[in-house]
């Protein structure tokens, strides 16, 4: 059986008309994931923003009250995060 490349995007593309993924913590203004992921996924309706939250706990509410499918979170917030 031979396996062909696919990417993970274009599973999503009949689920999800616009897919929303962020970066949450602080500081993250020079952060080079947006175009990381534009880079990986320009062609496709989803978006990747910056999310700057001052606790962990700030970026856990938005992330649960929020149409954001998933996210990465930085250093500092990482430990509490995985909590949840």
């Amino acid at each position: 059986m031979k396996l062909l490349p696919v990417r993970i995007v274009d599973f999503w593309k009949p689920i999800y008309k616009m897919a929303r993924f962020g970066l949450f913590g602080s500081p993250i203004s020079h952060s080079k994931s947006p175009a990381l992921f534009s880079a990986g996924y320009g062609d496709s309706h989803h978006t990747y923003s910056l999310f700057e939250t001052a606790t962990a706990e700030q970026a856990i509410d938005f992330f649960k009250n929020s149409d954001i499918l998933g996210a990465n979170v930085t250093s500092p917030f990482k430990d509490k995060v995985m909590e949840h």
